[in-house]
């Protein structure tokens, strides 16, 4: 973390503070820590980080950003109404290969992949 926080005052060393963010994350991923929230803490210093050395438009930022906070930067960058069609649709692919296999009942694809079972029927329909 010592060297993350240092790396950007180093003159000319821009592509080194990016790399310095993606090292610091493979660290980050096979630590193992006593709880979540001392990891959410460590993950949210470097998310600081990123918010002080990036510019808020920088792709690299983002990358960064989505590193650190997975499906939550989808969330923030999205928005909540285009995740939630992007989970639906998912579901839907899935139950659709499910009901192509045809060794899963209705309710147990709608159980699978929380779709309602109207839902179901009605993409098997389709089929």
């Amino acid at each position: 973390m010592i060297e993350l926080a240092i790396t950007p005052i180093l003159p000319d060393k821009r592509q080194d503070i990016i790399n310095q963010f993606f090292k610091t994350s493979e660290i980050i991923s096979r630590i193992t820590f006593p709880n979540e929230d001392i990891k959410n803490s460590v993950c949210g210093l470097v998310l600081m980080l990123t918010n002080i050395y990036f510019d808020e438009l920088e792709e690299v930022r983002k990358k960064i950003q989505g590193v650190y906070m997975g499906k939550i930067d989808c969330v923030v960058e999205f928005g909540q109404e285009k995740y939630d069609a992007g989970v639906r649709d998912k579901s839907e692919d899935l139950a659709k290969n499910l009901l192509s296999e045809g060794s899963f009942s209705d309710e147990k694809i709608s159980q699978l992949t929380d779709l309602p079972l109207e839902k179901v029927k009605e993409l098997k329909m389709t089929l």
